[in-house]
């Protein structure tokens, strides 16, 4: 979705772990206060080299009993921008979305954000939650991506899952 890449540089791998996870809320990914860090010292593209799915859980609203977890990873072809502006940190996905949250001195930070899933028309479908926790440790990011998909089914009925992924990313400029 909005926080991994690939490119001629960057190979990514991935597989799958499945837990169970709390569903998250639009509390966890609003609102997320600026960090105690100063100045811009975390600016750069970042490309995701591994992801790997830790969990998945089926929410409150779901109502296909069916669903499986299988359907959703990180896209591989999405580059993300990081910018820090004293605590605040924004991110930039090359495919639209962006998050914004809190960088600390230490180099943690979580940012959140609203999507709006779509089908293949561009209808929106539901609504999509998604928070990065993590950490730049040299010129990677190490990072927990929590994402809840809420999608209206075409036969009237809600899938509602949250997926875990644990995320390194690499930077490439």
């Amino acid at each position: 979705m909005l926080l991994t890449v690939a490119g001629a540089e960057c190979a990514t791998t991935f597989q799958e772990v499945p837990q169970q996870v709390a569903c998250l809320s639009i509390d966890d990914v609003t609102d997320i206060p600026s960090g105690d860090a100063t100045g811009t010292i975390e600016w750069g593209t970042y490309c995701t080299v591994s992801n790997v799915r830790t969990s998945c859980t089926q929410c409150e609203l779901n109502t296909v009993p069916e669903s499986e977890c299988t359907d959703t990873t990180i896209d591989p072809t999405i580059l993300a921008t990081y910018m820090q502006s004293g605590g605040q940190l924004t991110v930039e996905g090359t495919d639209g979305a962006s998050m914004t949250g809190g960088i600390n001195t230490d180099g943690t930070f979580t940012i959140g954000t609203i999507i709006t899933p779509t089908a293949d028309d561009g209808t929106p479908t539901g609504q999509g939650l998604a928070l990065i926790e993590g950490a730049f440790v040299g010129n990677r990011i190490i990072a927990t991506l929590t994402m809840r998909l809420t999608v209206n089914e075409s036969d009237g009925r809600t899938t509602d899952l949250t997926f875990i992924f644990s995320v390194t990313s690499e930077r490439v400029e």
